[in-house]
């Protein structure tokens, strides 16, 4: 498999969603992740016309938490053990990107 992004789930009350995605190593440091994750940003706020994006990353992945810092989200915090992965606990980067955020 080469790649996968999608949607967690859209909340259409406060019109929020979560980005989740995967990359094969091989296919890593071309930039195709950065540019699939800002195609998806523009289509949220562009046509779903939502408000609030999340990014939610493992600490350690340095990799997958450069690309929402790349493409302008915030680092709200960190949730400490929030993922299960591999028999053990990880840290989560909490990012987010608000359509005023848009430049």
């Amino acid at each position: 498999m080469f790649g996968m992004i999608g949607l967690h789930y859209i909340d259409w009350w406060n019109k929020t969603t979560e980005i989740g995605y995967w990359l094969s190593e091989e296919q890593q440091g071309n930039g195709i992740m950065t540019r699939t994750v800002n195609s998806l940003i523009q289509h949220c706020f562009n046509e779903l016309d939502l408000n609030r994006i999340i990014i939610r990353a493992a600490s350690e992945n340095t990799q997958s938490c450069a690309i929402p810092a790349r493409l302008g989200f915030i680092e709200e915090g960190i949730l400490r053990e929030a993922q299960f992965l591999h028999g053990k606990y990880h840290d989560l980067v909490h990012y987010s990107k608000l359509r005023g955020d848009q430049k």
